[in-house]
């Protein structure tokens, strides 16, 4: 079976594109066990023997009104990832320091300084971008692995990636990941979930028919000039 990293943004019902309304997370989630194994991020992207399917649990941007998705998954102690901004923790809208480091199944990985979109940077910009500051220490990120803001990057980001040693870039490609998945180290595939997405399309989206039709949706898409990430 299949290796997938399902996103989420944020919790509610007043802006579906970045929110999922509560009732609906539990259910996909509930969903989301029967068929795979959530993992943590640091053991991930090891290669094992067993063939069952292994997801990974993602929030991006650590927005407050995620914590009770992140609560619930605490407390049945099913694994996740935050993606943190550093600029984002200072903010009201976001999770602070104190609110992550609590929970003791989530992981943490670097989504940038500043959040911007990096292929609009210098090289010296981009340095700084991915680099994390001493402020985030108490998180313990997983120092490998970097989150591109929307997803996007270019040659310039996968030159500073390389120069960093990072391990693993993680895109916003709709897809699941290849069996290869090693050799595209720096444009690892993640499903966006958000509330416009009916439940018998997510459903689906776990399935290889799904990673079929996600694959034809993106190049369409991408073939008439339209934003993939777009509803």
């Amino acid at each position: 079976m299949s290796k997938i990293i399902i996103v989420y943004h944020s919790i509610g019902d007043t802006d579906l594109f970045l929110q999922v309304p509560m009732e609906r997370f539990i259910e996909q989630i509930e969903f989301v066990i029967k068929k795979y194994k959530p993992q943590k991020i640091s053991s991930f992207f090891m290669k094992k023997s067993n063939n069952k399917g292994e997801v990974l649990i993602m929030f991006d941007d650590a927005f407050r009104k995620a914590l009770p998705a992140m609560d619930y998954l605490e407390k049945r102690e099913i694994p996740f990832t935050v993606a943190v901004v550093e600029a984002f923790l200072q903010s009201d809208e976001y999770c602070s320091i104190n609110d992550l480091k609590k929970y003791r199944n989530a992981e943490f990985v670097f989504h940038t300084r500043t959040h911007r979109g990096l292929e609009d940077l210098t090289e010296s910009e981009i340095e700084a971008e991915i680099t994390p500051s001493d402020l985030l220490a108490e998180l313990k990120l997983e120092r490998d692995i970097l989150v591109y803001p929307r997803g996007v990057y270019d040659e310039k980001v996968l030159c500073a990636m390389r120069k960093n040693k990072y391990s693993w870039g993680l895109s916003c490609l709709p897809f699941h990941l290849r069996k290869d998945y090693e050799k595209k180290r720096y444009e690892v595939p993640r499903i966006n979930i958000n509330g416009y997405l009916p439940s018998w399309k997510f459903k689906l989206f776990l399935t290889t028919l799904g990673n079929f039709y996600l694959h034809t949706a993106y190049y369409k898409r991408k073939l008439l000039g339209e934003n993939y990430l777009d509803k």
